[in-house]
């Protein structure tokens, strides 16, 4: 328990039973934890506090009296959502989802069930633990490639045509037409916002593997299509598009 002391794990839930269970679950276990009941109130820990690890809700419904109230107000955010944005700002900290679902829910996401750790409801207190525990352990493990700092528009683009699924606020699916190792232009007949994070998996042709853009920004948005940056590659990721891209010719 020793070596437990001292990290801080944020539970999201807007399930304050589920909140309490995974507190008393976890401190008895010598973590420090803090609650949160939205993605928003989650990400003004995150800004505030250091975090070692997230639990959050995939699902994460929305108040109530949102339902109600036809003023406009910041995007609701899901779990998914939660995710992408606490991974810009920090993106080594380890993220465990909670769903009655199942692993086909991270799948059905464009999210590898393999790689992602999930806690199918209902669960017990010593499989909380146990996922906690290994996705610590993993953690300590993993090296992220650092968010660009220039944009798309720095990097050489190359002419592709290769199917795309993305998820976030917007769900669906396109086609990449322009492709770099800072971002993409995609086709697609889905209305979206500037400044709309997603997640991408990218298909390529055939006998390579998909990849996978944990979090990607709109940047801007016209009928057809839109152009993304990438914010957040994981390094092996990384280094699989720069290999494909050195193959072609801009």
């Amino acid at each position: 328990m020793a070596a437990r002391l001292g990290k801080k794990i944020l539970i999201v839930d807007d399930d304050s039973d589920t909140r309490l269970f995974c507190t008393k679950a976890l401190q008895s276990e010598g973590y420090t934890t803090i609650g949160a009941s939205s993605g928003a109130a989650a990400l003004e820990v995150i800004r505030e506090q250091q975090i070692d690890l997230m639990l959050t809700d995939f699902q994460l419904a929305p108040p109530v009296l949102r339902l109600m109230d036809s003023r406009r107000r910041l995007p609701f955010l899901n779990g998914i959502g939660l995710m992408q944005k606490a991974l810009l700002s920090h993106p080594n900290l380890p993220v465990v989802f909670i769903s009655a679902y199942g692993q086909q829910l991270l799948a059905a996401n464009g999210i590898d069930p393999l790689k992602q750790p999930l806690l199918q409801k209902p669960f017990n207190a010593d499989a909380l633990r146990y996922t906690v525990k290994e996705a610590l352990a993993l953690a300590a493990t993993k090296v992220v490639l650092p968010a660009p700092s220039v944009t798309p528009r720095a990097y050489p683009r190359f002419q592709v045509n290769h199917a795309v699924t993305f998820c976030g606020p917007v769900n669906g699916e396109g086609v990449v037409r322009n492709l770099s190792l800072g971002g993409c232009e995609i086709q697609s007949s889905c209305i979206i916002r500037p400044d709309t994070y997603l997640t991408l998996v990218l298909a390529l042709p055939k006998g390579l593997k998909p990849l996978k853009i944990n979090v990607a920004v709109v940047r801007w948005a016209r009928s057809g299509g839109f152009g993304v940056e990438f914010r957040h590659v994981e390094k092996q990721i990384g280094d699989s598009l720069a290999q494909y891209l050195s193959t072609l010719r801009p």
